[in-house]
């Protein structure tokens, strides 16, 4: 997959863009770089409104909410005033802008239909993404930084009961050109525990952590 990049982009000294791709130096918060590329690229005027936004008024949606497995990844974010936001919930892109054509009476059950579908993909896959967005690779291929993956906190907590309940990841996990772990360190773990061969990953062909500083592991290790 290809992630939408700025022409332009320099986080000091831990990430910029060379060319048509991203390079990543330093470890951080993987969410944090992609809020603030977002705004990079898309500025800040909300989709749906058109308001232009300040700093401190400004929120970014994930056009497949985070409650279906959405990630934090500039394809899946565009700036959004807090009112929108907050009115669009965990609606899709699409399915909000088809919400706001609706009346009063019918919102209420057509927000009851989209519940109803997430829980049955929910029951399937797991997460409701663009299928062309996901492969599935063998735990071996990804490599990661092992004093950060093994711990247990609430996302590592909130993976086990999603997969105590429907035997399939809540979201997919991302990685660099070179399958270097970026974010779902807590999906890793689980699988590593539990011994599951297979994860679904999201491949950013164009993002490259090119770092020597950092000791990466794999299942094997």
């Amino acid at each position: 997959m290809i992630m939408d990049l700025p022409a332009r982009y320099r986080l000091k000294s831990f990430a910029r863009v060379k060319g048509k791709d991203l390079l990543i130096f330093r470890s951080t918060r993987f969410e944090d770089l992609m809020y603030s590329i977002t705004y990079t690229l898309r500025k800040r005027v909300c989709i749906y409104c058109n308001k232009v936004m300040h700093a401190k008024g400004c929120s970014l949606d994930h056009r497949y909410p985070i409650d279906i497995g959405g990630i934090s990844i500039t394809n899946n974010l565009f700036p959004a005033c807090p009112d929108c936001n907050s009115q669009k919930s965990n609606l899709t892109h699409a399915e909000y802008l088809m919400f706001m054509k609706l009346s009063d009476s019918a919102k209420k059950e057509y927000r009851q239909h989209v519940e109803e579908k997430n829980e049955n993909i929910r029951k399937a896959i797991g997460f409701r993404l663009p299928s062309e967005w996901i492969t599935y690779k063998l735990i071996q291929e990804v490599m990661y930084h092992k004093q950060v993956v093994e711990l247990h906190g609430l996302r590592y907590t909130k993976t086990t009961e999603h997969y105590s309940k429907y035997g399939t990841f809540p979201r997919p996990i991302v990685v660099d050109r070179d399958f270097r772990l970026l974010d779902g360190y807590n999906i890793v773990f689980f699988a590593r525990e539990h011994r599951i061969q297979y994860l679904p990953v999201i491949w950013l062909e164009n993002v490259l952590y090119p770092t020597k500083r950092q000791t990466y592991v794999t299942f094997d290790s």
